[in-house]
This record gives C-alpha cells, sequence and structure tokens, in this order.
C-alpha cells in the first residue's frame, strides 16, 4: 500500500508461513519471537534464541517449503536484549 504496509490479501496468503516462522523456535524452547515487522515491501522476523539454537537449519528448512518467498536470516550476539530496548525508544 502507499504507506508501507502489506496488502491485507498479501498477508493472509503468508499466514501459514508467518505461523512456522513464529513458532519455529518454540521447541525445545530454543528462542521466543521478538518483533515481526512489516514495511517497504519486505517482512522482518526478530528472535531471541539460545546460543545452541541452530538458526540456519530451523530457518532454512522453512524457506525450502516456500521457495517462492526469498527468506535470508542474520544472527547478532545481543545477551542485554538490547535491540528491544533501542526499538522501543526508536519507534514508540
Amino acid at each position: 500500500m502507499p504507506n508501507g504496509l502489506p496488502e491485507p490479501i498479501y498477508n493472509d496468503s503468508l499466514a501459514e508461513m508467518d505461523h512456522e516462522l513464529v513458532t519455529a523456535f518454540d521447541i525445545d524452547r530454543m528462542g521466543i519471537p521478538a518483533l515481526v515487522e512489516t514495511f517497504g515491501g519486505e517482512r522482518h522476523y526478530y528472535f531471541y534464541v539460545t546460543a545452541d539454537a541452530d538458526v540456519p537449519a530451523v530457518i532454512s528448512s522453512i524457506a525450502r517449503r516456500y521457495p517462492d518467498e526469498r527468506l535470508s536470516w542474520l544472527v547478532r550476539m545481543d545477551p542485554e536484549w538490547g535491540f528491544v530496548e533501542h526499538y522501543t525508544r526508536d519507534h514508540f
């Protein structure tokens, strides 16, 4: 849409993948979603995961099931949960 938000029909088409991604680290309490952000034609999923979580294996498994979507990931250390603090301060 002109304001950068996705069209509702696009959101609906991603519902199954969204659910898989948001719950991807529920197994053995490997992690929790911190934020799902959609803007400018891109959707970003932010998680806090345990140090031993195999993020590439988990996300690439989901990516194979959704070949029409371009999933990529980046892993950064954030033991003090600074992302949440900075995001909240910058956007709210």
